[in-house]
């Protein structure tokens, strides 16, 4: 089991309170040479992955009314990545996704709308796992800074959820 140091500026850090997505950073050490890993994650539930779909569909048809053809297949490909995730979501209880991409921050799902603290920590351990480490045993540090975000998540209309994910 790896011990995982956690902090996050959010309400999520007060542990009572539930969020749509969070930014947490955590560090551990490997073994067998000891060297600090560190990662800056993006903790994401299941209504928040929703409202970004959404939100993509609303740019494309921005960008294809300005004949931004560069702009709409970029959309295009974060929408395929983002309906992939949605799918996996389905059959299973997290997700991840840019883990060995290291110019991306890696984003973690879950199949619930709202996460609290004991979520996160099985979101960090499931991160931990895709690593290939045994698993998290998550501390999380106390954030001294006064300021604390409040993380808001745009409702998507119904027919996100409902509509059927193009191949």
């Amino acid at each position: 089991m790896k011990l995982v140091h956690a902090i996050c500026h959010d309400i999520l850090n007060d542990g009572r309170s539930q969020v749509g997505w969070s930014d947490v950073w955590i560090r551990f050490t490997t073994k067998p040479n000891r060297k600090k890993a560190r990662y800056g994650l993006t903790l994401i539930g299941k209504k928040d992955l929703e409202s970004e779909i959404y939100l993509d569909k609303q740019c494309i048809e921005r960008a294809k009314t300005k004949n931004d053809l560069e702009l709409v297949k970029e959309f295009e490909q974060s929408l395929r990545e983002q309906q992939s995730i949605l799918e996996t979501l389905k059959y299973s209880e997290f997700a991840v996704d840019d883990i060995n991409n290291p110019y991306q921050t890696p984003s973690v799902y879950i199949n619930q709308d709202y996460f609290d603290k004991k979520d996160a920590n099985q979101m960090i351990d499931y991160f931990i796992r895709q690593l290939g480490f045994q698993g998290a045993k998550v501390k999380w540090q106390r954030d001294k800074s006064k300021v604390r975000l409040i993380p808001i998540t745009l409702n998507a209309p119904k027919s996100v959820k409902e509509e059927k994910i193009d191949k």
